[in-house]
């Protein structure tokens, strides 16, 4: 289950209540020749956890939110010592849950409250998948710090997922017909870059002189 909430005290989640912002729709809107771009919150794009592509695993034991990958063992102390054996390369999984939930993978609590937040789990890949992944018999510091941040990535992507921060955008003529659109998107500034550009294809000249 998904749910509508970003943690108003960390940078990367500081966009307030998205199940409000959901509501209000229409996030940014551009006109050029005749031709608008919307960029909107798209409800039906993430009916599929992000983890679902993903070969690294991530896992938490918490009373009220579901593990996102199935735990390498039933018992939290074994699964966690599993994760951060010498064959894996692996971060903390945080939790900031306060009404809705946010997530971050950090070596140490990224939220500034100590009360709504705390360690949920662990996100790890074994080393065999990052040589294969980067395409390397061996893994170097900078491989091992690539990993790292993809793993963060990866974390940060199922925290916009589980908040429904998945984004859509459409262009319109000038008699508000349907142009095209795309949606799936996540990151609000990604989905506007490519809005944007979505944009420009379809205003530039060449493209009106069709």
């Amino acid at each position: 289950m998904r749910n509508y909430y970003v943690d108003p005290t960390d940078e990367s989640c500081d966009k307030g209540t998205t199940k409000q912002r959901i509501e209000q729709m229409t996030i940014e809107t551009l006109t050029k020749n005749g031709f608008t771009v919307t960029l909107d919150y798209d409800p039906n794009g993430g009916d599929e956890s992000p983890r679902e592509y993903e070969s690294s695993t991530m896992f938490g034991f918490h009373r009220s939110y579901a593990s996102p990958d199935t735990a390498p063992d039933t018992d939290p102390q074994t699964a966690r010592d599993i994760a951060e054996s010498s064959d894996n390369i692996c971060l903390p999984g945080w939790l900031y849950s306060h009404s809705g939930t946010c997530y971050k993978a950090a070596e140490t609590n990224p939220f500034s409250c100590g009360w709504d937040s705390g360690l949920f789990g662990f996100i790890y890949m074994s080393r065999a998948q990052a040589r294969e992944m980067y395409g390397v018999k061996r893994l170097t510091e900078k491989n091992r710090l690539r990993a790292l941040a993809d793993l963060a990535a990866q974390v940060d992507t199922y925290s916009q997922w589980a908040n429904g921060e998945l984004y859509r955008w459409e262009v319109t003529d000038g008699d508000g017909a349907h142009v095209d659109s795309c949606g799936g998107y996540y990151g609000e500034a990604y989905a506007w870059t490519e809005a944007q550009a979505a944009l420009e294809t379809h205003a530039k000249p060449e493209s009106l002189a069709a």
